[in-house]
């Protein structure tokens, strides 16, 4: 094995850590943010909750989370086999309802070095 390819090994073992950090980290914030919903409707006064637009509003965001953690498991799937995962990583943060815009940067920040 000549030092290139030793090289070019390290390069792509760095990235496909780097990409599945990033990955964990936003899996985090969507399972503290679906915790936090959660807790906020398990907690939720009972008053009727059927004519309630903010409970309603809960188990819509609660709903919506749950569809961005299946789809987070898709592109996190895709990206291992991608040539270009750190891009994948950087659609789905442009896509999230539930990354805040400081989280995307660090993210994005810590895929370029």
């Amino acid at each position: 094995m000549s030092p290139a390819d030793s090289n070019d090994e390290r390069q792509e073992a760095t990235e496909s850590a780097l990409v599945d950090s990033a990955w964990q980290r936003i899996k985090n914030r969507l399972e503290d943010e679906r915790h936090r919903i959660y807790e906020e409707i398990k907690n939720y006064p009972t008053p009727i909750t059927a004519c309630d637009v903010q409970f309603c509003h809960l188990l819509e965001q609660q709903a919506s989370v749950f569809e961005e953690l299946a789809r987070l498991n898709e592109a996190r799937e895709e990206s291992l086999r991608s040539n270009d995962s750190t891009k994948l990583v950087d659609e789905f943060l442009g896509s999230s309802r539930f990354m805040d815009d400081e989280t995307k940067a660090q993210l994005r920040a810590s895929l370029k070095e």
